[in-house]
């Protein structure tokens, strides 16, 4: 069976640089043998009944199921903190729950671009912000 990955990427404000490097980046994935999730392909963002809800839903049920989570991190992207926020509620479920632990895969959290993460930290930190999710992401990751 082949290892999950859910890619958490801007999807509605990526310009031709951000598309260009997550296709790229899903590339390698997959050339690996890697199954990855990737939303502005394997999720229908025809979502105009819902306004969103089934977007959110379907990348819920792939998260879910995913053991990796790649993080292409973009701090203007509404959804990539909406979708940070699903991962770490399901982190959250698993730690609080030796029951949950079995039913649900662990997680492992990988960042594919660490020096935005990074420069977006020490901009807020310059700034005098003590937590973000930046901030919280690099803790979640993998070091």
């Amino acid at each position: 069976m082949k290892k999950r990955i859910f890619m958490i990427c801007t999807v509605r404000i990526a310009d031709s640089a951000d598309v260009e490097f997550q296709k790229n980046y899903v590339k390698q994935l997959r050339d690996a043998g890697y199954c990855v999730h990737w939303p502005p392909e394997n999720t229908n963002q025809n979502d105009f009944r819902g306004g969103g809800l089934f977007i959110c839903r379907a990348n819920f049920r792939a998260i879910f199921r995913a053991r990796e989570i790649h993080v292409i991190f973009n701090p203007l992207s509404f959804g990539t903190h909406f979708d940070l926020g699903m991962v770490f509620a399901i982190l959250e479920l698993i730690r609080c729950s030796s029951f949950l632990r079995w039913l649900i895969p662990p997680k492992k959290i990988i960042l594919a671009n660490p020096q935005v993460v990074e420069e977006q930290i020490i901009k807020e930190k310059a700034s005098g912000i003590k937590k973000s999710f930046a901030m919280v992401l690099a803790n979640l990751a993998e070091k």
